[in-house]
């Protein structure tokens, strides 16, 4: 049935609208296509541009995803080669940060394998590591073999409960004591674990407080510094305060008895304008005779008067400076009388510095000034000189003034040489007098190492002393050539003095020697003819 439908679906075309092959060729063949146009030919030529498209894009999304893989393959390969290479850096050069850092919580291997090769490193932990897999080997093997047998222990003592549970199910003492016992080990091992424990923590600190122990000197220095500046202050108020006390204890003193005859005075007085008063209701024409000028029922207003002769002086001599406070105030700005003079001062200062400005500025003005009216005037005579007057006279001075440069530059030459090799020559003295007072630092010197001491007990304290570690002061380098000739002079000197007397006591030495072996031999001489004689 297929092959029925296809053959009815072909039909043949003629050779002028044919799409494939030109007219000729279908002339030629005789192949003829009555049903078949130009506009087929046209869609049909369409459709192939279209298919070519498509074509050409998946080819361009291919080579894209072909070149993405090569990509993605050429990075993965740099980063193999990159990390081999590393690898192999590490193998055959070695790398001290990377062994740091695979041995960062192991300190001790870190400073042992730091400089070593991977394989190196390898060989030593391989050598280290044997001995421990043999051993514990060895105890794995023992550790089964107790097992096994401490199994086989717990089979013969269960078979021993039952049977004398079976028989008696009392229980007997050495299980009671076996029951204590185990107990008794299980504090123990936890007793144990805290004191492991306890002592990790303990030997952390001692590790801190060493590593501390750098900086205790510096702060007992300071303490100590700060004790007797404590102590200076404490004896300075002691010594200004106690006088001050001693008074103020002797003015409260006085003050108390003052108060006293105060109040008294003025109970009396309260009674006398009372018993006055009830007087003075009873009988009021008489007590106007009898009253004085100077009584109680007097009344004057200078009397209660507060200005005294001071006050008055004072207040004239306030009226005549108020002005010239205000003007002070205006001048420096300033609205409290106490920021007065610090301003005051402050702004004398500035207008010092001011005033130096202006001298400086008028004399460059007035240097400015004489240029200009040098130029000036120079000017003019070339203005006024021409070539026809232009003498010989003016020659002759040009000349002279230029002879005269010459002259100076070549001083200034000759200068210049000189000061160069004798700069040289300077240079080389006063490295060898450096050298010299380096080789005599310690003539004239007493010794830089002293100890510590301590103004109090407290601060005197245990596994501190660093007395030995302490370094002598560098020398100052001094570049002043008179300064550096004085000292190593005055130090020559003292070295001379010291190896004279040192001279001196050997030559007496020398002589006490001389002296005891002519003795010697003058006794050996008396000696030899006595016992020639006795022979």
């Amino acid at each position: 049935m297929n092959q029925k439908k296809q053959k009815q679906n072909i039909q043949p075309r003629t050779g002028e609208t044919h799409g494939l092959f030109g007219v000729k060729y279908l002339k030629n063949h005789n192949m003829r296509d009555p049903l078949w146009t130009a506009d087929d030919l046209i869609t049909q030529y369409e459709k192939l541009s279209g298919i070519y498209r498509k074509a050409n894009k998946v080819a361009g999304l291919r080579r894209e995803q072909d070149n993405i893989q090569i990509n993605q393959q050429k990075e993965s390969l740099k980063r193999l080669v990159k990390e081999k290479g590393e690898i192999s850096r590490i193998l055959y050069k070695g790398d001290m940060q990377r062994m740091k850092n695979i041995f960062r919580d192991q300190p001790r291997y870190q400073r042992m394998y730091c400089h070593l090769l991977a394989h190196e490193v390898l060989e030593k932990i391989q050598e280290q590591t044997f001995h421990k897999q043999t051993t514990l080997d060895a105890l794995i093997g023992e550790r089964n073999k107790l097992l096994r047998e401490y199994e086989q222990k717990l089979k013969e003592a269960a078979d021993k409960q039952e049977i004398n549970r079976y028989y008696d199910i009392k229980e007997f003492q050495q299980e009671r004591d076996t029951k204590r016992l185990y107990a008794e080990l299980k504090n123990s091992e936890t007793r144990c674990r805290a004191i492991q424990n306890l002592n990790s923590s303990y030997k952390k600190i001692i590790d801190k407080m060493l590593h501390d122990s750098l900086y205790y000197q510096p702060v007992i220095d300071a303490l100590n510094a700060d004790w007797n500046e404590q102590t200076m202050l404490v004896k300075q108020t002691h010594k200004i305060g106690y006088p001050a006390i001693q008074d103020v204890e002797k003015m409260e003193k006085k003050l108390k008895s003052m108060n006293r005859v105060a109040k008294q005075e003025f109970n009396n007085r309260l009674k006398t304008i009372e018993e006055n008063r009830r007087i003075l209701k009873e009988h009021p024409k008489i007590v106007k005779q009898l009253v004085r000028s100077d009584s109680d029922f007097s009344f004057s207003g200078t009397r209660y008067d507060r200005d005294t002769r001071s006050m008055t002086s004072l207040k004239v001599k306030m009226d005549k400076i108020e002005p010239t406070i205000d003007m002070l105030k205006s001048a420096t700005l300033c609205e409290k009388v106490e920021e007065i003079y610090p301003r005051f001062v402050k702004q004398s200062e500035g207008n010092n510095q001011k005033k130096l400005l202006l001298k400086r500025q008028e004399s460059i003005r007035d240097s400015i000034k004489e240029k200009s009216e040098v130029f000036k005037y120079f000017l003019e005579r070339i203005l006024d000189d021409r070539p026809e007057i232009f003498n010989e006279e003016k020659m002759n001075e040009i000349k002279k003034l230029n002879d005269c440069v010459k002259g100076e530059n070549r001083k200034l030459d000759a200068l210049r040489k000189d000061m160069a090799e004798k700069s040289k020559i300077i240079v080389q003295i006063r490295l060898a007098l450096q050298h010299i007072l380096d080789v005599l630092r310690h003539v004239g010197k007493e010794d830089a190492f002293k100890s510590l001491e301590f103004t109090t007990s407290d601060l005197n304290l245990p596994l501190l002393d660093f007395n030995s570690d302490l370094p002598p002061m560098p020398l100052v380098v001094e570049t002043d050539l008179s300064k550096l000739l004085s000292s190593v002079k005055s130090r020559i000197q003292l070295l001379m003095q010291h190896h004279q007397k040192s001279k001196n006591k050997n030559e007496s030495n020398d002589s006490t020697v001389k002296f005891q072996k002519a003795m010697i031999e003058d006794s050996v001489r008396e000696y030899k003819p006595r016992v020639q004689n006795y022979d």
